[in-house]
C-alpha cells in the first residue's frame, strides 16, 4: 500500500513502533526481492539476446556463402559458354 499511495505513512497502520519496524523491515525486504528479480530477469533477457544475435549472425554467414557459391557456379557457366 506505502508502494502505491504516497499520501499513506507507516504510523498509519499502527502508533506501536515495534509493529511499525516490521512494516518498514518487510517493506524494504520487498524492494531487494524486487530489485533481484529485476536482475534475473535482465539477465535471463541479455542472455536469450546473445543467442539470438548469434543465430541471426550464423544465419547470414550462411546466406552470404550460399549467394558466393551461386555466383562462382553462374561465373562458371558464363566463362564455359
Amino acid at each position: 500500500m506505502l508502494r502505491y499511495h504516497k499520501d499513506i505513512d507507516y504510523a498509519d497502520f499502527s502508533e506501536d513502533q515495534f509493529v511499525v519496524s516490521k512494516i518498514r523491515r518487510a517493506e524494504i525486504y520487498r524492494s531487494w526481492a524486487d530489485i533481484e528479480d529485476l536482475a534475473n530477469g535482465y539477465e535471463n533477457l541479455n542472455g536469450n539476446f546473445e543467442k539470438h544475435r548469434t543465430v541471426t549472425s550464423n544465419a547470414f554467414q550462411e546466406i552470404v556463402k550460399l549467394i558466393e557459391k551461386i555466383k562462382s557456379e553462374c561465373m562458371q557457366q558464363i566463362n564455359g559458354i
